[in-house]
């Protein structure tokens, strides 16, 4: 599932976590077979943290006995797990996936032209677990008639034809079966579900006594129907369990362009899926088009960087205290949700720039804000409504690590969290998977400055269990390297009226491994490391097979996994990744369960 980071939920010796936290497994990232002390697989004893990261390199973390066997990792882009070479194609199973929010309203408005946001106004989830009991079906019919009367109303906007006069209400009633209906069913219509359609249309029309009823009811059934609501891939009746099979045709397209523009396909790609859209050639054309329209890319890029992120949790509601514990009046509910658009932005508005790479989403100054923060923020300079580039030269700052954004929702009321800002990065940079050992008693750290101590110096205490230290030693570095900015984001020097001390030795980290004298030393490596660019590959490959990021790896994928990711840490090229992805055996075939 997608791990979702509350920001009431937190510590783990010293943060009660209500995520899985986990000191005694790694969820692996690329791997063959390597030395216990390095790579995702490598085991650890009890209490211990297995080591490495998706690279294979650098040592685990001391643990009560040896490890196993770990990864030989590819973030180098040097090696291929002997068990992949030349290994027949490998892949997962696909499942029906709800359409998420986002892939809803952007099929919504990308096929009728209706815009807002019904997904979230009208409570609909999405992804491959979600339910759908008697409440969920009950908000879907809601939201799907509420869509089709305001298609209804707004023929011209959408439909191929507006039926002029009744003489030309028989034919236009056909063609919007036939186009929309197709293009809302995503694949070509049976004889069968064009039956249906007219069935209903007609229905309305004869209960409405006009032709918008008829439209409108139509599009209220198409909705609700599973070939809208789902992304499906339908079994061939001559499929054995087990085979792996070619993802072709119009399955393919929308596969395409829910991953790139998290959204429906357009017309060329309908072309290009009723012409086969099976080969790897021709899916590498239809991604070298679909990335050269930047605002369809940016779109959907802010699907998995929203994911990767977690930006709901700014509009969910942070509270910040000042120092004396009071509420912090200041921070307000637009402050929260801008700093959510504004991370957003940061990543995915480097889609519109020319070569965009990894690296810069951990490098610059320079931040989008818009007038409320600046004001929060005391940035120089008046602000407008609309987000812009905003330069905040020297306070330290390095990309997505130092953002206000990341470090106020990774932070507690009154005090700073190195152990969630830590966790940021062994699990969405690193592809650590830690989880809470079940034999232990967590301690609560305070949510108050203690006096005479740094958040620091109290995490540290806390943490002298051989229990906590195991997954502590892995966790808190990457955070204290962080402790130069407050709970809100803000620069500072002292905690507590103490200094900060932003040293520290990164461990089980790949080629982030070893010590660094301060922040500044720690944030210059993330940007250059092969180990993080392979990490980031690992979970943008999850999210375009699955929709989630931050799983573990299924067997089936992680040929595909080291290929991608081995291949990504050497250029960091973002778009570039679009295709890789693409072309992995993950994305283009599926392991069949059987005919229905």
């Amino acid at each position: 599932m997608t791990r979702r980071m509350s920001v009431r939920s937190t510590y783990l010796c010293g943060l009660s976590l209500s995520v899985g936290l986990a000191c005694t497994a790694t969820v692996g990232g690329v791997g063959g077979q390597g030395a216990g002390s390095g790579g995702p697989s490598g085991g650890a004893g009890s209490g211990g943290v297995q080591g490495g990261a998706p690279n294979g390199s650098g040592a685990g973390a001391a643990g009560g006995s040896t490890g196993a066997t770990g990864a030989t990792g590819t973030s180098s882009g040097s090696s291929i797990p002997a068990d992949c070479v030349g290994a027949p194609a490998q892949a997962s199973a696909v499942h029906a996936r709800l359409l998420s929010p986002s892939q809803y309203d952007n099929t919504i408005q990308d096929l009728l032209s209706v815009g807002g946001s019904p997904a979230e106004t009208n409570n609909l989830a999405g992804g491959e677990t979600a339910a759908l009991d008697k409440t969920a079906l009950g908000f879907r019919a809601t939201a799907a008639a509420s869509v089709a009367a305001q298609a209804a109303a707004n023929l011209a906007a959408w439909s191929p034809c507006t039926a002029a006069n009744a003489a030309a209400q028989a034919a236009c009633e056909l063609q919007i079966i036939n186009e929309v209906g197709q293009r809302a069913y995503r694949h070509a219509l049976s004889s069968d579900d064009v039956a249906q359609m007219k069935t209903l249309f007609e229905a309305g029309v004869a209960a409405g006594g006009d032709f918008a009823t008829g439209v409108d009811w139509l599009l209220t059934g198409i909705l609700q129907t599973p070939d809208f609501q789902y992304q499906l891939v339908r079994p061939a009746a001559t499929e054995q369990a087990g085979q792996v099979v070619p993802i072709a045709g119009y399955e393919m397209a929308s596969r395409l362009s829910y991953a790139v523009w998290d959204s429906m396909p357009d017309q060329a790609l309908f072309a290009a899926a009723a012409a086969g859209l099976g080969d790897a050639a021709s899916v590498q054309a239809e991604v070298t088009r679909m990335t050269q329209n930047t605002a369809l890319l940016v779109r959907g890029m802010s699907a998995f960087y929203s994911n990767w992120l977690n930006t709901p949790a700014y509009a969910e509601g942070i509270v910040k205290n000042d120092a004396q514990g009071n509420p912090d009046t200041n921070f307000t509910q637009a402050v929260a949700v801008s700093l959510g658009q504004s991370i957003l932005m940061g990543a995915t508005q480097l889609y519109a720039a020319p070569s965009p790479n990894v690296s810069a989403l951990f490098t610059g100054e320079t931040y989008y804000m818009n007038d409320v923060l600046q004001k929060y923020y005391n940035v120089a300079g008046p602000g407008t409504p609309t987000f812009t580039p905003v330069d905040v030269a020297g306070q330290h700052r390095s990309g997505l690590l130092t953002h206000p954004a990341f470090l106020a929702v990774n932070a507690r009321p009154q005090v700073t969290a190195p152990i969630l800002r830590g966790y940021f990065v062994t699990s969405n940079l690193l592809c650590l998977g830690l989880q809470v050992p079940t034999n232990i008693v967590i301690p609560n750290l305070a949510e108050t400055p203690q006096p005479g101590l740094t958040t620091r110096e109290l995490i540290e205490q806390t943490h002298v269990q051989a229990q906590c230290q195991s997954c502590h030693n892995v966790i808190d570095p990457p955070g204290f390297a962080l402790e130069g900015f407050d709970p809100v984001g803000n620069v500072r020097t002292t905690d507590n009226g103490k200094p900060v001390d932003t040293s520290g030795t990164m461990v089980g980290a790949g080629d982030l491994s070893g010590p660094f004298a301060n922040g500044d030393e720690f944030l210059s490596k993330v940007p250059k490391s092969a180990t993080v660019k392979a990490c980031f590959a690992q979970q943008f490959l999850e999210h375009a097979v699955s929709g989630e990021v931050s799983t573990p790896v299924a067997a089936s994928d992680h040929c595909s996994v080291a290929e991608v990711s081995g291949q990504f840490a050497q250029s960091g090229d973002l778009v570039g990744l679009v295709g890789l992805v693409a072309a992995s055996n993950s994305f283009r075939f599926r392991t069949s369960e059987g005919a229905p």
